[in-house]
């Protein structure tokens, strides 16, 4: 019995972790780099989601890494879009 409620727990988390990821994906695509990018540069380098189905160009050829320095300057940018103190503790400090 034991062994079968362990097996539950998994298997509900690992549902979870999608839905999690699916949430997190769609925020990112469809309203974080908007903002950042501008609806003109998502429609011309087609970053927009699509209504159904799969992406299907995906190039087994092309080198997945960043360069470093791409990195750092994302970290950073990201960092200083961020408010120094969210609004909901400002009035606790």
């Amino acid at each position: 019995m034991k062994q079968k409620r362990i097996f539950t727990i998994h298997k509900n988390h690992s549902a979870f972790r999608r839905i999690a990821s699916a949430m997190q994906q769609h925020i990112t695509w469809n309203e974080f780099l908007p903002r950042v990018l501008g609806w003109n540069a998502v429609n011309l380098y087609e970053l927009n989601l699509l209504s159904e189905g799969y992406y299907e160009g995906y190039d087994e050829k092309c080198n997945p890494t960043i360069l470093n320095e791409f990195a750092t300057a994302a970290f950073r940018y990201a960092h200083t879009s961020q408010e120094r103190f969210p609004t909901q503790y400002v009035h606790t400090l």
